[in-house]
């Protein structure tokens, strides 16, 4: 990892020790302060490990209780008592890419994603009601379900990691996010307009889809959510919506100069709110080293 400055470096390590104080006997982490593991914050914990330069021996356990909780059809799921939630499977493949004593684990989670995918319809005479196509199949949070904007971002950034960046799947991906888009530049959950009323954008869900396009589209494409991300990250001080934020900027090249600053503020207000979830400390973590190391997975690796 290339050197950060120094208050990059203090931030920093403020999230990564928190992270490193969630792991649970067993392998893994919890998402909060004395819980049990939880497949999405150990994904999350190993991701931003793993860009901070921890070694892959310390890593190891973690990225090994994953696959032993890895299902039989290679979806990993928040919990075996919910046999449909599928969503931590693009974060287990990001924790997974690269590490070879878990090739097999993450190519059953790919093959997985790649068979996989929301419900998607033809159009019907009462969809006038949305603006929205549903005949583009991205993926969703639970099976059975619409496809949805931030799981299909995530699914595609795992995806384009693997190796599969020209996949139909991905680029089907592609289409589906670009026609999620909100009239002012961002995304949210994944509708654009419901009869006449226009949805807003989000900040997280704008700043994480940034991520999950670059390289897939050209730079004016992005042109209205980098604006409108620029125009709104100042505001913000909660860690999903900054850290996604922060991200989605470092994806186009643009890094706020109080970004440090911002983070630091947001993790002093755990003094009022309480500690914030691992997920929450890696995003804000990797935001940190989001100019300096790639971000390991999360932004490189896309054209294998």
């Amino acid at each position: 990892m290339v050197k950060l400055s120094a208050e990059a470096e203090v931030v920093l390590t403020r999230c990564l020790k928190t992270i490193e104080g969630r792991a649970v006997i067993g392998g893994g982490s919890s998402g909060g302060e004395g819980g049990g593991f939880r497949p999405d914050a150990t994904a999350w914990a190993v991701i931003a490990q793993r860009a901070s330069g921890t070694a892959a021996d310390s890593l190891y356990p973690a990225r090994e209780k994953l696959a032993k909780v890895q299902a039989s059809d290679g979806s990993v799921r928040i919990s075996p008592d919910f046999a449909g939630t599928i969503w931590p499977t693009p974060l287990a493949v990001l924790a997974w890419q690269g590490e070879a004593p878990f090739a097999e684990a993450g190519s059953r989670a790919t093959n997985y994603l790649l068979a996989s995918g929301g419900l998607h319809r033809d159009r019907r005479r009462d969809d006038a009601a949305v603006a929205v196509n549903p005949r583009l199949r991205g993926w969703s949070w639970v099976t059975g379900t619409f496809s949805w904007v931030e799981p299909t971002a995530m699914a595609m950034m795992a995806l384009s990691a693997a190796g599969h960046f020209g996949h139909p799947r991905v680029r089907e991906g592609v289409a589906m996010l670009l026609d999620r888009q909100v009239r002012e530049g961002g995304w949210n959950f994944g509708e654009t307009r419901v009869y006449q009323s226009e949805r807003t954008a989000l900040p997280e869900t704008t700043g994480l889809v940034m991520v999950a396009l670059r390289d897939h589209v050209p730079r004016e494409t992005m042109d209205r959510a980098i604006v409108y991300v620029r125009r709104i990250v100042g505001r913000h001080r909660t860690p999903l919506a900054l850290g996604w934020c922060l991200l989605g900027l470092a994806a186009w090249g643009e890094e706020p100069e109080q970004a440090y600053g911002w983070i630091a503020e947001c993790l002093d207000r755990q003094s009022s709110y309480g500690p914030y979830d691992t997920t929450h400390l890696a995003l804000l973590a990797l935001a940190c080293m989001a100019h300096n190391s790639e971000v390991g997975p999360l932004f490189s690796g896309v054209r294998q």
